[in-house]
């Protein structure tokens, strides 16, 4: 009996040990989660100016001049901002080297249509459409809606004069002036005689006819105009993937010959660094510029890599294994067997001695008197 009492207590004990454990785990694993999106959502909220909805804006005839919008949710901060491009060697540098060259825009209304435009500069230049003014363009991914990018150079650097082709002027032709001799008119010789002699007829000289002098015409030499680079694009200008998905990318214009160059933040997986097309990943989230360049001219596209959310796994619960009972030893059956024997025992001897004492009653009352009749 102390050992079955001893073994309960054991097993209260080991009961609570691993339900203290259970309840730990599962406190830790609530405060963990609430901790993580806690610090998701301050991170969201750091962004400045009332964000439009990309979900509800209908954005078209965006180039790097101007673009029409039309928002289809609640009012919201919408502005284009055109930036100059200096010369950078690395993402930070990019960012950095950009100076603010115009801009237009502000609050739109629900379910209004505005057309905003904006000067571009004659460099290299990137133009941003995002919910507020920043300067260099370092934006929060709720703060951005589109880019585009132009230009030849980079700011700071001198354009190249185009050489003017000199066009020859035609050396006009001189109408021939004919020469004209005038007819010399011999005058008469009068002989006065008595007689009238006949008189001689003059003989006219002969007219020359004019000679023309003919100029030759100058034939211009015809000018040659070279056929312009088309300008290059990277198609399309901005998508958005989970991590570790395929961003597949194209580029047209050019001279042909490509560089795509993704910073150090992605891999190609489709296609070369050198094909018009190409497929990459990105590992970690953000908004990831992908450069390609075309001899001297240089596109962009923008890959917003959103970051996948792995479920926290459930606890498996702790199944609690059934209460053997564990059989008595022999000690406690033997100890058992001999209180059964006395309790026998003396139950026997207090019937016989029982049974003797009324025998005896018996005989000393006679035998009408039954000694298991109480009446008398």
């Amino acid at each position: 009996m102390l050992s079955g009492l001893f073994q309960g207590k054991k097993l209260f004990w080991i009961i609570g040990v691993v339900a203290l454990i259970i309840g730990g785990g599962v406190f830790y694993l609530v405060w963990f989660g609430f901790s993580a999106k806690y610090e998701v959502d301050t991170s969201g909220s750091q962004a400045a100016g009332t964000n439009c909805n990309r979900d509800l804006l209908d954005i078209s005839n965006f180039s790097a001049g101007g673009v029409t919008v039309t928002n289809n949710g609640p009012t919201c901060d919408f502005f284009i901002a055109t930036y100059e491009v200096y010369p950078y060697t690395n993402d930070t540098e990019y960012i950095n080297n950009q100076k603010l060259f115009a801009s237009d825009g502000g609050g739109i209304a629900g379910g209004a249509t505005y057309t905003f435009n904006v000067s571009t500069p004659g460099c290299y230049h990137q133009t941003d459409l995002v919910s507020t003014i920043r300067e260099p363009p370092s934006y929060h991914s709720s703060e951005f809606y589109g880019v585009r990018s132009g230009g030849n150079v980079f700011c700071g650097a001198s354009e190249p004069t185009p050489t003017p082709t000199s066009t020859p002027t035609p050396t006009p032709t001189p109408t021939p002036t004919a020469i004209i001799t005038p007819t010399h008119t011999a005058t008469p010789t009068f002989t006065p005689t008595p007689t009238p002699a006949p008189t001689p007829t003059p003989t006219p000289t002969p007219t020359p006819t004019p000679t023309a002098i003919i100029t030759p015409t100058h034939t211009a030499t015809p000018t040659f105009t070279p056929t312009p680079t088309p300008a290059l694009l990277c198609a399309p200008a901005s998508q958005t993937i989970y991590q570790n998905a395929i961003a597949r990318l194209s580029v047209a214009g050019g001279n042909g010959i490509y560089y795509w160059d993704l910073g150090g933040n992605g891999t190609i997986i489709e296609g070369t660094a050198s094909t018009v097309a190409i497929g990459c990943q990105f590992p970690s989230s953000g908004i990831k510029i992908v450069r390609v360049s075309s001899g001297s001219q240089h596109a962009e596209c923008l890959v917003n890599v959103l970051a996948v959310i792995t479920p926290t796994p459930t606890p498996t619960p702790t199944v609690i294994p059934p209460i053997t009972r564990v059989p008595t030893g022999p000690g406690d059956t033997t100890f058992v067997a001999l209180l059964l024997a006395a309790s026998l025992t003396l139950l026997y001897a207090g019937y016989t001695r029982s049974s003797a004492f009324y025998r005896h009653d018996a005989k000393k009352l006679g035998t009408e008197h039954d000694p298991l009749d109480f009446r008398n």
